[in-house]
């Protein structure tokens, strides 16, 4: 069986679905994970053992494997650029990232990053990131406007309440998009989640099942859990019949 374990909201994976993953993968199951979070800030979440594993991060735009890049979602650099002067022109505050960096402008708090990046800092110089994948945006004043300029640029735009931010991305790029061009859907997997931020994207593909129902139809079950602590009590028991 294929799980896949969405990590937003949560601030640490617990040792004990650490370990309960471990195991899975030592009889046969995959275990990949997901988050709105850059691969390079989800690898802290977890620990050293699970590196080798399936990675889709920053929403779907950028994937690893056995810690190394295996697919991104980078924009066209022409338009790249187009984007960064509309921005500039409206004086917004906003994260560019790249294939592992990212840069910022007039950004004094970095929400979307998880606290615990190893390593030097990775924030480089604009003219110094290369690649850019996916771009984070403060709201300014004439939002309304800036947006009605970026609409012809052929953009994915999302806001995130809970951030008070937009995402900008190409277009149709998103979590599900990521897993299928891995061929990791193919067969039947779980989808495991505390975080409502991926409703829609999932509401299509994912069948809402109670615990411990197959989910036959569409070859997919999902566990939703309140919060992280929810999750942690009752993970595991949730999951069994499903496998």
């Amino acid at each position: 069986m294929n799980i896949i374990f969405d990590m937003d909201d949560i601030e640490l994976v617990s040792e004990k679905i650490r370990d309960f993953f471990i195991h899975l993968d030592s009889i046969g199951h995959n275990v990949a994970f997901t988050s709105m979070q850059h691969c390079r800030d989800m690898y802290p979440l977890l620990d050293h053992r699970f590196r080798k594993h399936l990675f889709v991060g920053a929403n779907g735009t950028i994937t690893h494997l056995n810690g190394q890049l295996k697919g991104v979602y980078a924009f066209p650099q022409i338009q790249a650029e187009r984007v960064i002067a509309i921005l500039d022109q409206y004086q917004t505050s906003y994260i560019v990232e790249g294939v592992w960096n990212y840069s910022k402008k007039g950004v004094k708090v970095q929400p979307i990053f998880s606290q615990k990046i190893e390593g030097p800092n990775r924030e480089v110089k604009y003219d110094e990131l290369g690649t850019m994948i996916r771009i984070m945006v403060f709201p300014c004043e004439n939002w309304t406007e800036l947006e009605e300029k970026l609409s012809g640029l052929n953009l994915q735009i999302r806001y995130y309440d809970h951030l008070q931010v937009y995402e900008i991305t190409l277009p149709e790029v998103n979590k599900l998009s990521a897993f299928e061009s891995q061929a990791f859907t193919q067969n039947p997997y779980i989808y495991i989640s505390q975080s409502n931020m991926d409703t829609n994207y999932y509401e299509s593909a994912f069948l809402e099942t109670s615990s411990g129902k197959k989910a036959a139809a569409n070859r997919i079950a999902k566990l939703m859990f309140k919060n992280e602590q929810d999750m942690n009590d009752n993970m595991i028991q949730q999951i069994h019949p499903l496998l």
